[in-house]
């Protein structure tokens, strides 16, 4: 191990050594989490990939821990390495599976659709469609004048046209129907302009 490599890792014990004191932290977001992250991308950038593993680990959300290996996946996929790119967005998706429901879990979903969609479009829709149920779980607040609930949803409306576009390249009267599942009109739209942005074949 490199002088290098050996102080990143260094770096990522000490910091995750410590609990974080989360009071007062929205529940998806981990200042520690958003440290180490930084590591492994440094990691990854010097093609570090032991480190990058060791740091994905150490993340403690399972959100951003899904994340993650998201990240390590893209790395292969660029190294086109197919079957490594599958194994860790294969373990991402086993991470999403044991998360709890919201807004962030529904948009990890449909990125790694997004990214399966290069490799294997029939896993990818599996993976939308794992983002469509959770999804359909998030629950909408009893009170809420101002609208802000609507508004927190527009990344994940963007998620969801962004995904149902690369559905639709491939199979786009099946995109179709699978925009049926959701349970949300908002999100029946967001899936239905991204599949009639795509020409028809």
């Amino acid at each position: 191990m490199s002088s290098e490599q050996g102080k990143l890792r260094l770096a990522v014990e000490l910091i995750t050594s410590v609990d974080e004191d989360r009071a007062g932290m929205p529940e998806y977001y981990s200042a520690r989490d958003e440290f180490v992250d930084a590591g492994l991308q440094t990691a990854l950038e010097r093609k570090e990939l032991e480190t990058a593993h060791f740091a994905a680990s150490k993340i403690d959300l399972p959100v951003n821990r899904a994340i993650a290996r998201e990240r390590i996946a893209r790395f292969f996929i660029e190294a086109k390495d197919t079957q490594s790119a599958t194994d860790e967005l294969n373990e991402a998706v086993k991470i999403l599976d044991a998360a709890p429901d919201g807004k962030e879990r529904s948009q990890a979903y449909f990125s790694l659709a997004d990214d399966f969609a290069g490799i294997n479009i029939f896993r990818a829709s599996e993976i939308a469609r794992d983002g469509i149920k959770a999804a359909n779980h998030i629950s909408r607040p009893q009170q809420d004048p101002k609208g802000e609930f609507n508004w927190r949803l527009f990344p994940l409306a963007e998620s969801v046209k962004r995904t149902f576009q690369q559905l639709a390249r491939k199979d786009r009267a099946s995109a179709l129907n699978l925009s049926d599942a959701f349970q949300r009109q908002e999100f029946k739209i967001a899936a239905a302009l991204g599949v009639y942005s795509v020409a028809a074949r």
